[in-house]
Parts: C-alpha cells; sequence; structure tokens
C-alpha cells in the first residue's frame, strides 16, 4: 500500500475499511505509516488503530496500541475501543480487567461488558451488571434482552421490553426477530408460536425493510419457503437483505438448479451481494461447474465472491485451477489464504502447503491449525508436536489433531497428557474415540474399557466408531468378543427396533471383518451375536475363507449358513470352491 501522501482524514478512512474487511496485513502497513509520519501521536488515529486491530482479531497489536498510550492521554474513547476490542474477540478476563481499571465509564462502557459476559454465556454475571446499569439507551436495553431470550427467557426478554421507557422502531425490530428465531426456528410445528411471530409484526407501529426481512428470515430458515416468498412479494419496496435467506434456504434444500435459480433471476435489483450469495450456494453444494458459470457472468468481484469461487474449486478437488484463481486475486485476506491452505493439505500436496504457509504475511490460528492438523492426519506426529509448540495461540482443534496423531501412533502417554489438560467442554464425541482406539490398538483393552465408561459418565452417547473401537479392544485385549456383544446391547432400550438396529450393526462389523481377513475376530462375533445371524452374513465370511483358503474354518461356517437357511444351495458351492483352491 501506497501511503505518500496521505492526510489524516484518508488514513482514518482506510482504517476503518480495513476493520471492516479484517484486512490485516493492510492494517499492519497503515501502522507502519503512522509511526514513521506527523501523526505518530495523534490520539485519533491511535484509538481507530486500537479499533482496527480488535475487528481484524488481533488483540495483542490491540494491546500494544493502546499499552504505548500514556495514561494521562488516554481518552474514554481510548478506554472504550479497547473494552470493545476484548468483548468482540470473547476475552472476557481481560475485558473484566480493562473495565474495572477504567478511571470513568459511560453507557458504552456498560454495555460493552455486559455484552462480553452474555456473549460468553455467564449470564448471571450479565443480569448482575444489568441491574448496576445507571442508565441505559436503546443500545443497551436491546442487549438485555437480547441475552434474556438468548438464554431461552422469552417472559424476560418481553419483561424487560415492557420495561422501555421509549419503544423504537429498531427495538420492536429486534424484540421480534429474538422471537422469530426463539419461537418460529427453534419450534417452528408449534401453530401458536407461529401466531406470536405474525402478531408481533402486525403489532409494530413502524415496519421498514428491517422489520419486512426479519419476518421473511424466520420463514426461510425454519424451512417454510412458501409462506416467505409469498411475503417477498408484499414488501413495499425491495430490498437485497430479504432475497438473501430465501436464496440462501433454497441452496440448502438443494433445489439451486430450479426455484432458487428463478428467484435469482426474476430479481430485477441484483446486488453483488445476490450474485455471491448465489454463488457461495454453487460452492457449498459442489456445483463447480453452474459456480464456474455464475463467476463469469458476474459484473463485479470482491474478495467475498473471489473467496467463493475458491472454495468452490476446492470442494471440486481442482487444486491447480484453485492456484491459478489464488493468483489473480487483486488482494488476500486471511481467509483466502487458509482456503488455498486447506486445498493443499487436503490434496496431499505436502510441499505446496509448507510453502504457502511460510509465505503467508502473518500467521493465524486457522493457518496454523491446518497445518498441525495435516501433519497429525498423515501420521507425522514430531511435525505435528512441534508445530504444536511453536503455536503462539492454542486452539483446541490443534491439541485435538496432535492427540489423535499420538493415540493413533500408539504413544499414550504423550495422548493422555493432552487430554488431561484439556476441560471437560472441549473433550467432544472424536477426542473420546481417539483416545479409545489409541488403547485399543496399544493392546490395553482395560484402558479402553476405561475410556468408554468415563466418556459415558460424562454424558457423551458412544457412536458406531465408539463401539468400533471397543471391538478391537475385546478382541486383541484378551476380553472377548461376547463383552462387546453385551456393550453394544446396553446402549440399546431393548425395543425391537434397537434390536433390529444392533442385529443390523453387528451383521456389518462381521462383514467388514471378514473383508479385512480377520477370519478368527468374524467368527468368534458370529457365535456370540444374540440373535441367530443372517444367510448373508455367514456366506460373506465364508467368501472370505475362501480367499484366505481357510478350509477347517470354511467346513464350519458353511455348517452355519445352511443352519440359517437349509434351502440355498450357495454355501456348498463357496464350500467346494475352497477346496478346489
Amino acid at each position: 500500500m501506497r501511503c505518500v501522501l496521505l492526510s489524516d482524514k484518508e488514513i482514518s478512512r482506510l482504517l476503518k475499511l480495513c476493520g471492516n474487511t479484517r484486512d490485516l496485513l493492510q492494517g499492519r502497513e497503515l501502522h507502519s505509516f503512522i509511526l514513521n509520519s506527523v501523526y505518530k501521536e495523534d490520539r485519533w488515529l491511535t484509538n481507530l488503530l486500537i479499533e482496527m486491530y480488535g475487528k481484524c482479531g488481533s488483540i495483542q497489536d490491540a494491546e500494544l496500541v493502546f499499552n504505548e498510550i500514556p495514561s494521562e492521554r488516554r481518552n474514554l474513547f481510548s478506554w472504550n475501543i479497547m473494552l470493545q476490542a476484548y468483548s468482540h474477540n470473547g476475552h472476557l478476563c481481560e475485558a473484566k480487567a480493562c473495565f474495572d481499571s477504567m478511571p470513568k465509564r459511560d453507557v458504552v462502557s456498560w454495555t460493552s461488558i455486559f455484552s462480553v459476559y452474555a456473549q460468553e454465556r455467564h449470564l448471571a454475571e450479565a443480569r448482575q451488571v444489568a441491574e448496576m446499569m445507571p442508565y441505559r439507551d436503546v443500545v443497551s436495553w436491546n442487549a438485555v434482552i437480547q441475552a434474556d431470550a438468548k438464554d431461552g427467557r422469552l417472559a424476560g426478554a418481553k419483561w424487560q421490553f415492557d420495561r422501555l421507557p421509549r419503544r423504537s422502531t429498531a427495538t420492536w425490530n429486534f424484540l421480534h426477530n429474538v422471537f422469530s428465531l426463539n419461537a418460529l426456528l427453534l419450534a417452528s410445528t408449534q401453530s401458536k408460536n407461529l401466531d406470536v411471530t405474525i402478531a408481533m409484526f402486525k403489532n409494530m407501529l413502524h415496519r421498514d425493510l428491517l422489520s419486512w426481512a426479519t419476518l421473511i428470515s424466520a420463514y426461510a430458515r425454519a424451512g417454510y419457503l412458501e409462506y416467505a416468498c409469498g411475503y417477498l412479494t408484499q414488501m413495499p419496496m425491495y430490498d437485497t437483505s430479504a432475497w438473501l435467506p430465501v436464496l440462501a434456504a433454497y441452496a440448502r434444500t438443494g433445489q439451486l438448479d430450479e426455484s432458487a435459480k428463478d428467484i435469482f433471476d426474476h430479481n430485477n435489483g441484483k446486488s453483488l451481494e445476490l450474485w455471491t450469495q448465489l454463488l457461495a450456494a454453487y460452492a457449498r453444494q459442489s456445483h463447480l461447474d453452474a459456480a464456474r458459470a455464475q463467476f463469469v457472468k458476474m459484473p463485479l468481484h470482491d474478495l467475498v465472491s473471489w473467496t467463493a469461487m475458491l472454495e468452490a474449486l476446492v470442494r471440486g478437488q481442482e487444486t491447480k485451477e484453485a492456484q491459478i484463481l489464488f493468483e489473480r486475486f487483486p488482494y488476500r485476506d486471511m481467509v483466502a489464504w487458509c482456503t488455498l491452505l486447506a486445498a493443499y493439505t487436503q490434496s496431499g500436496h505436502l510441499e505446496d502447503a509448507k510453502e504457502l504457509f511460510m509465505k503467508m504475511p502473518v500467521h493465524d490460528v486457522l493457518s496454523w491449525t491446518t497445518m498441525i492438523q495435516w501433519y497429525g492426519w498423515r501420521g507425522h506426529v514430531a511435525q505435528a508436536q512441534q508445530m504444536l509448540e511453536q503455536m503462539p495461540e492454542r486452539h483446541v482443534d490443534a491439541d485435538v489433531a496432535v492427540l489423535a496423531a499420538h493415540a493413533q501412533a500408539g504413544h499414550i502417554r504423550q495422548a493422555r497428557e493432552l487430554f488431561d489438560a484439556m476441560k471437560a467442554p472441549f473433550r467432544d464425541l472424536e477426542l473420546w474415540n481417539a483416545m479409545i482406539a489409541g488403547y485399543a490398538r496399544s493392546g490395553l483393552g482395560g484402558g479402553a474399557l476405561d475410556f468408554f465408561r468415563g466418556m459415558e459418565l460424562e454424558g457423551i452417547a458412544p457412536n458406531e466408531a465408539s463401539l468400533a473401537a471397543i471391538l478391537f479392544a475385546c478382541s486383541h485385549g484378551g476380553i472377548g468378543i461376547e463383552r462387546f456383544v453385551a456393550i453394544a446391547r446396553d446402549h440399546g432400550d431393548g425395543s425391537e427396533k434397537e434390536e433390529e438396529s444392533l442385529n443390523h450393526f453387528l451383521h456389518g462389523v462381521v462383514d467388514a471383518l471378514a473383508r479385512a481377513g480377520r477370519l478368527s475376530e468374524a467368527e468368534e462375533l458370529l457365535h456370540a451375536m444374540p440373535h441367530l445371524p443372517e444367510a448373508m452374513t455367514w456366506k460373506a465370511v465364508l467368501s472370505a475363507c475362501r480367499i484366505q483358503s481357510d478350509v477347517d474354518r470354511g467346513k464350519r461356517i458353511a455348517a452355519g449358513a445352511a443352519g440359517a437357511n437349509p434351502h440355498d444351495p450357495a454355501p456348498f458351492s463357496l464350500l467346494s470352491s475352497i477346496f478346489a483352491v
């Protein structure tokens, strides 16, 4: 960026643009220019630097700028900007410390600290702050209403709304949005909640574009596309924001080739956002040819549309074309860099990924995590661990990737250390399964069962991957297949449907074991099944016996298959083919 003859107003405008587009690289170039110009002590620009870094998610840079301001030159705006940076990025502890240190506070300060408490789900503290607020404006009132509504306390939200000394159109719009999202979207099949939403809309004193767009979006998100389109035709004025959620809803339902395209083609005021929305929908649905055609027809391209086209190519595994498109980008943000990085890692181009990672102007959490996950998935445990240790700001996804790599490689001690260091909310099903499988593959069946029980105690329901890991532990850890069948059966409710589901699962496991050549385990599971196996399951194992030339086992399996269906000659044909090998 060339900043040679920029005025303070132009720098101010550019800083705000960098913040709004999250363009951290250009923002840092502006910062460097300011430090070497006559504006280096300009308090207004310094405050805007803090705001820009906060919006870009770079809290460390924001703190550096804030801390360099002499305490006597920090005004209330400086404090509020720093507080909002913490709040916007979810840094609760830092936000609280900043709020407590403020020499004075205004309604913006109180609303910011309230918002971060509510955002981080510390609702008791948020309510306490709300009661302590010396005064409220419309923004703070709406923040309090929003917190109650997101917590499911719709009566509380309505009570707060009724206390408003002055109800603006924006406040009506917000409360309507709250009821739409909570009552209509989450319980859309209950007509009484739909009636509440419609009643709120009809009772609004003034309906602006936001009012209409909110109602239409609620219908679209809940899948009531016919109603959404009906309200679209009733809108007294055109607005892109109302069309976008309807187009997105059609995209989610896979109707891109029909209804969504029809909506787009009949829209007279196609904005760049609407063009990009359809392009992004094509990308998400992996309609690569349609995405290419849409991108070519677009009258203009912004960074979002460039990135959407890049995502379409990545999803279509067109790595070379994605690389060429990336080189054509007029400018790149971190999303674009990370999208191409993900393309390289997913397609196995390690050297290209490493080269791109080194070229990146800055390394954010996503780029570090992408590389660590790739090393972990490929079994490069040492490299994954090394990158994790170099990562300036740890992220749970990176920890999970390294933990899974250690577990898969049999490094149980290292995996266990990472697991124990994680807080309970981050221990999801995938993480527990990785630990169970790691213990099982290491021949530590008892440890696998202990982790399985621990997972249940934390209220996490196992899935088929969990049971597959337990099967491996039981068959290789000296525990016995019967224990596995008992565990699998314990996770049903005893109903006929659950029994059918269990049998289907066990038949699938037998078939998978047979195909993998693990005939001893397949046969043991056949005999341990709670119900007589189907003839097809016996024949799957018998076919594997033929491939493995296992005559003795073949005789036993053929006898079982004949017992399951005495009139089927196929088992004897398979058995004779084993003798012929």
